[in-house]
């Protein structure tokens, strides 16, 4: 059997409970997940429930998707293609099923070792709340691919932002119980020069959009936005970029929030350039004033006037 699959996606094969793979266009999250998956069933038994949450018909699921790569991988004898399932010699099973309008029906499929959830950028908080607690068998594991939509997204919100500075750094973040990786077209070795092309061409013309649907970032164009990222983004150093010498007033400023563990912040700028900002939730309103009047009084008053 000769397989061909990229080396992001080599941290499949090792165990975690959850597994997440996220990008843009062209990343191979898909038909990598599929042969990553027919690999593991023609070994040893596995019952895959491959989810998504929406499904109309089987046609929206990945079983063309696993019916190619079986034929790829040239495994039909290992495997048996029938109209919605398909089913291994060694009692390997692949079954299909959605979240949103059959969510009760999820909590008796807890015998499976993989739940495979794609385009997983639909799926909602309540499907996530229910189905993770489903999928209990020992040393079963919860699979995640999709491109993501929305920041506030369920599967993005859970299991992507809280380590998007690490991700950022080094391409993925793991720990004991979950692995993220997040891939794009870049990392595709048998990406088609139409599909380069394209992606080339769009970060040329419309680079918003092109981090979006290339790039694997969430959607940024927001309709009801006053300030676009893409405004933030340019603002950061263009004193530099722009060869602008700071000027005027210094100004400390300090948030110490209304109350309890809400946001307290502080900031200092001068003119035009805001040089520090740092926001804690530790502790309550007369803590912090105490606190931030103790650790700063005497350093930002020595940088105002010195």
């Amino acid at each position: 059997m000769k397989v061909q699959i990229s080396e992001k996606f080599a941290p499949m094969f090792k165990p975690k409970r959850i597994k997440v793979y996220f990008g843009g266009r062209g990343g191979m999250k898909t038909v990598s997940f599929a042969k990553i998956a027919l690999i593991t069933a023609s070994i040893n038994k596995r019952r895959f429930l491959c989810l998504r949450e929406f499904m109309n018909s089987i046609e929206d699921s990945v079983h063309a998707v696993l019916q190619a790569e079986i034929e790829t991988l040239r495994l039909q004898n290992r495997f048996r293609i029938l109209n919605n399932y398909i089913e291994g010699i060694n009692d390997s099973i692949f079954k299909y099923g959605q979240l949103a309008r059959n969510i009760a029906s999820i909590k008796s499929k807890h015998d499976f070792d993989v739940a495979w959830i794609e385009e997983a950028e639909t799926v909602s908080e309540k499907s996530l709340d229910i189905l993770i607690p489903t999928i209990r068998k020992p040393g079963s594991e919860l699979w995640f691919s999709f491109n993501p939509a929305e920041e506030d997204g369920a599967v993005y919100k859970r299991f992507v932002k809280p380590y998007k500075e690490i991700i950022d750094v080094q391409g993925y973040y793991e720990d004991d119980d979950l692995y993220v990786g997040k891939v794009s077209y870049l990392d595709n070795p048998w990406l088609s020069e139409e599909l380069k092309n394209d992606a080339e061409k769009m970060k040329r013309e419309n680079y918003k959009k092109w981090l979006h649907v290339y790039g694997g970032e969430c959607d940024a164009n927001y309709d009801d936005a006053l300030i676009q990222p893409e405004w933030v983004d340019a603002a950061i150093d263009a004193h530099i970029k722009l060869g602008l010498r700071p000027r005027g007033i210094r100004v400390v400023t300090f948030d110490p929030a209304d109350s309890g563990q809400d946001e307290k912040a502080l900031s200092k700028r001068y003119g035009v350039l805001v040089e520090d900002c740092v926001s804690w939730s530790e502790g309550d309103v007369a803590d912090a004033t105490i606190a931030r009047r103790l650790n700063f009084d005497y350093k930002v008053c020595y940088e105002l006037y010195n």
